[in-house]
């Protein structure tokens, strides 16, 4: 097996991990099942469930392998999305949201560290962002089609998204059973002196490029969900100021949603195609800042003007993000050392997701509501302090940028 048998079955799983079919339909189809509270109850217990998974998960692939993360990661998605579609009971499905998270966070980092790890082992270092970028494009454009396909067919039969999303689990299941590993025994983690893995990657972290970049990540992460988690209640503030709107989704909120879902994750593919190509011209460090300050301009858009057409605003947050993701992620394992990547990758993410439920936990106690049932005045003083704080990063990213090799 060489590099390019492995990107190709690579591509089939992000594909699969990524056809999020069920997300424009799990508050409702939980919601029609056990009522509103639950409903919240078993979103969260999602993102509970990811977070305790995530970096577990990271060192598990790094010191058993790639192979068999993957295979537990799909295996985890086909079951939960079947446990979750047939689900009687809330407990039932906490542990399906709990398997799709476990998916989702057993993928993360161990995919970009297998593509390293194949490139590095066949001298294609050179190709890592354009590959990334592949990457990326695949997972975005599928993940576009899934949520148009589920928002629609969710008319029908609520959980059939979940169902579908079990389905492509199994289909990565097959791909990851043919993946290999790059990397020789004595390269796992932990194949010497656990405490020596640990001692590169603390090491690492300490030069400037790679502690930026890191900074970076958490900082990006955190902003770039900020659109989505207030999309609910930007959308319900229109309907208050704007009863023209009424067509986005009262009375379909599954097929709006999904096409709302669906054009992000469009955008977020056709931007990571030309993501190698913006960071060759301007340079990686330019291009991450660049995406960055975007991002910054779409959230003081939507703290700022309350109008049907911020909605296209908020569809285009997939664009920073799609660019940033494969230079982001090729810059990281050039500052990387040691074999603790997927850990790394994993460990950013956890940080990321921690500060992120955090600031939306503040944001609900400040406005003495839940976030999606915001009104106009307390969501624009929210949005507002996410913009200033993101732009305090940015100029503090800008002060502490480390030498760029790539301009």
């Amino acid at each position: 097996m060489n590099a390019d048998a492995v990107l190709r079955r690579l591509l089939v799983l992000e594909a699969c991990k990524a056809s999020w079919f069920w997300l424009p339909t799990s508050f409702l189809l939980f919601a029609e099942r056990f009522g509103s509270a639950t409903a919240l109850s078993l979103l969260g217990a999602y993102y509970l469930a990811g977070v305790l998974l995530e970096v577990p998960s990271g060192w598990a692939s790094d010191r058993f392998g790639r192979r068999a993360t993957l295979v537990i990661a799909m295996a985890l998605q086909a079951v939960g999305g079947l446990v979750v579609a047939f689900g009687a009971t809330p407990a039932i499905c906490v542990l399906g949201q709990a398997g799709l998270a476990g998916a989702t966070a057993f993928v993360s980092g161990t995919d970009t560290a297998l593509l390293f790890d194949w490139l590095k082992r066949e001298d294609r270092l050179g190709e890592l962002t354009r590959q990334e970028a592949r990457i990326a494009g695949v997972a975005f454009g599928a993940a576009a089609l899934a949520v148009v396909i589920g928002g629609f067919a969710a008319t029908w039969w609520l959980p059939v998204g979940y169902l579908a999303t079990a389905g492509a689990g199994l289909v990565g299941l097959f791909a990851a059973l043919g993946v290999r590993d790059a990397r020789r025994a004595d390269e796992h983690a932990g194949a010497e002196r656990s405490s020596g893995d640990w001692g590169r990657l603390v090491a690492s972290l300490r030069t400037r490029r790679l502690a930026w970049l890191a900074g970076f990540a958490v900082s990006m992460q955190v902003f770039n969900h900020v659109p989505l988690e207030f999309n609910q209640a930007f959308v319900a503030a229109l309907r208050t100021d704007f009863g023209a709107v009424e067509f986005l989704g009262r009375d379909a909120p599954t097929e709006t949603v999904g096409l709302v879902l669906g054009a992000m994750m469009l955008l977020a593919s056709v931007a990571s195609r030309l993501s190698p190509a913006v960071a060759e011209r301007f340079g990686a460090t330019n291009t991450l800042l660049a995406c960055y300050a975007a991002q910054i301009a779409i959230l003081w858009t939507m703290a700022l003007v309350l109008h049907p057409l911020v909605l296209l605003v908020i569809a285009c947050r997939g664009v920073p993000h799609g660019v940033a993701l494969p230079v982001r992620n090729a810059q990281v394992h050039a500052a990387l050392d040691g074999p603790l990547r997927a850990t790394f990758f994993s460990g950013q993410t956890l940080v990321g997701s921690l500060l992120l439920a955090a600031s939306l936990h503040l944001s609900g106690l400040f406005a003495g509501s839940s976030v999606a049932e915001l009104g106009r005045e307390p969501l624009a003083t929210v949005l507002t302090t996410y913009a200033i704080a993101a732009l305090v990063v940015l100029v503090a990213l800008a002060f502490t940028r480390p030498r760029d090799t790539n301009g």
